[in-house]
């Protein structure tokens, strides 16, 4: 049995390229675990604002990608998520009949809908200033799940601010809630 794996999902214009992605990725690799990072380069979004139809065009992709993955080979399983990629994530699991760990950065309404009452999130991430999600919604959830929450006050979607060192010092807070 190998120890873990990391799956990476992005979001729109969101690689996995990003530092917080890359700041989660090695927090991972340096406790002994695999990564993979999907790329939706490939995917034609038709500029759709419909993350449902979004998810629906990326999984033929994503399902792509893991093809020669066999998760079961793996102690654990970690989809580390960000926007369109929390509702992938979600679908993902469904598609592939697994019970990964979740870790939602920004996670859209779609995907706190979709996500089964068992599913194993084991952190949840957004900004106040989200046009996505409101802060207070995913506080909710949260609560009723006993999972971690981290509000970013005064940021938005990207979970970045024009001041590199503030982005930064969130970069850690996140990285912080991660095992």
């Amino acid at each position: 049995m190998k120890k873990g794996i990391v799956v990476a999902f992005p979001g729109i214009r969101y690689t996995c390229g990003q530092p917080l992605v890359q700041d989660c990725l090695a927090f991972y690799k340096a406790r002994g675990y695999e990564t993979l990072c999907l790329d939706f380069a490939g995917v034609s979004f038709d500029g759709t604002a419909d993350m449902s139809r979004a998810a629906e065009a990326a999984l033929p992709s994503i399902l792509g990608q893991l093809s020669d993955v066999c998760f079961a080979d793996y102690t654990d399983v970690v989809f580390l998520a960000k926007s369109l990629g929390t509702l992938c994530a979600v679908r993902t699991a469904k598609a592939l009949a697994m019970q990964p760990r979740f870790f939602l950065l920004t996670p859209l309404e779609e995907t706190l809908q979709e996500l089964p009452p068992d599913g194993n999130v084991f952190g949840a991430v957004v900004g106040t200033k989200d046009a996505h999600l409101p802060a207070a919604r995913l506080e909710q959830f949260c609560r009723e799940r006993a999972v971690p929450c981290l509000i970013v006050p005064e940021v938005g979607h990207r979970l970045q601010f024009e001041d590199s060192a503030k982005t930064e010092s969130v970069n850690r807070s996140i990285v912080a809630m991660l095992r």
